[in-house]
């Protein structure tokens, strides 16, 4: 009599085993359906598109998360480099010392404590600020985060918006819609509306959720590294066949080979990215540049719907690197910016470019602040802030806020 009850015991004991087993042979042929396409994607899709990712992704998982800061600092690598800088040497922001290990830290890395601080010296409020930069931002890509940040509900009170002339001039991407933020981030959507924007779900497995995020970080690292590319016109060994041959037809206008407008003679050698812009800057795509503000006028309207602020922050590039800018193309910029901030009663215009002091030894290369730069500028900017009178006081009522 007391076998029949071990005997139905081991029939359910195996009948759970087959299902769980049957559960993980389909979660199996799932993983790999999905692998064959990612394994196969074609190699001539640049580096630097997964070279903005990790960024990208880090943004994706604030939007995901709780947290809910007052202050946003948004914009490209410009500004993406010096906060983190600024943090390491004026915060003594511990970084790993191994090479990888750091590298995966500073990608993880949103806190902006340097241009907190300095912002808590001349306001008395109580807010956070995040750093949210994208290597490879244009104007495009702000209006889009700023549309997600409504569609997540969060609610920052000031977004410091710090933009550069390739921000509207970049001949990499001439189409808004290829810019690495637009084709990484478009699908992001708050689970709540997963029903209306079902490539949401998709994403935010393949992103999140282990072990799918594990292996996209493996296969995009793989990618990176089995191209062969030159920095931000990178191609792959067969690309580079195809771009030999429309040249051999006529059909293909090269890149420029080497800068020949710059202030010196001899630019120091960290300037190493003067080619690259060159190849950005010109031929100046005054169309572009147009559509690239018109993107800015709605994200500044847009922002105002949501009672934000704008610090319109004009970065500080070095000399030789604004030389490459045809003049006609660096004044339309120069002047929007100005009538973009005159026109919209949210937005406060600082020149940084001008007033920060930033010079040679303030820069890692042609565009990038290095931490001594980072300082100048931040301070530039909190000085600013501090002197607005509406800014401030939008700020010092922040101080009953609670933190999340």
């Amino acid at each position: 009599m007391e076998e029949r009850p071990q005997i139905a015991k081991l029939g359910g004991l195996v009948k759970s085993r087959f299902f769980v087993s049957v559960i993980g042979f389909l979660a199996t042929i799932a993983l790999f359906f999905w692998l064959i396409p990612k394994a196969c994607r074609p190699m001539e899709v640049p580096p630097a598109l997964f070279a903005a990712k990790p960024y990208i992704l880090r943004a994706e998982k604030y939007l995901y998360s709780n947290s809910d800061p007052e202050i946003i600092l948004m914009g490209s690598s410009l500004v993406l480099r010096p906060s983190y800088e600024s943090d390491r040497q004026f915060e003594k922001l511990v970084v790993p010392q191994d090479e990888e290990e750091a590298r995966s830290f500073k990608q993880r890395y949103t806190k902006a404590e340097h241009l907190r601080r300095l912002l808590l010296e001349r306001v008395n409020g109580s807010f956070d600020v995040i750093n949210i930069g994208i290597p490879a931002c244009m104007s495009s890509d702000y209006y889009l985060i700023l549309q997600k940040l409504k569609d997540f509900e969060k609610h920052p009170q000031v977004i410091v918006l710090a933009v550069a002339p390739r921000d509207f001039l970049d001949n990499k991407y001439p189409d808004p819609n290829a810019t690495p933020s637009m084709q990484f981030m478009s699908a992001c959507s708050p689970p709540r509306k997963w029903m209306r924007h079902p490539k949401a779900v998709p994403d935010f497995i393949e992103h999140f959720v282990p072990p799918f995020d594990w292996v996209e970080k493996l296969l995009d690292t793989a990618t990176v590294r089995a191209g062969s590319y030159r920095y931000a016109f990178e191609t792959s060994p067969d690309g580079a066949a195809r771009r030999l041959i429309d040249q051999l037809r006529g059909a293909l206008v090269q890149p420029p080979a080497a800068v020949t407008t710059c202030l010196t003679p001899s630019p120091p050698k960290k300037y190493i990215d003067l080619d690259v812009y060159n190849w950005c800057y010109n031929p100046a795509n005054l169309e572009q540049l147009k559509t690239q503000f018109l993107y800015l006028d709605k994200f500044i309207a847009l922002a105002a719907h949501g009672n934000i602020a704008i610090v319109l922050v004009d970065m500080p590039i070095t000399p030789e690197n604004q030389a490459l800018i045809a003049k006609e193309a660096l004044k339309t910029y120069k002047d929007e910016l100005r009538q973009l901030a005159n026109r919209h009663n949210n937005v406060m215009f600082v020149e940084a470019s001008r007033l920060s002091g930033c010079s040679g030894p303030d820069f890692s290369d042609s565009v990038h602040l290095n931490a001594s730069g980072g300082h100048k500028c931040f301070e530039c900017i909190a000085k600013a802030i501090g002197q607005n009178s509406l800014l401030r006081a939008k700020l010092c009522a922040l101080q009953s806020t609670p933190q999340l």
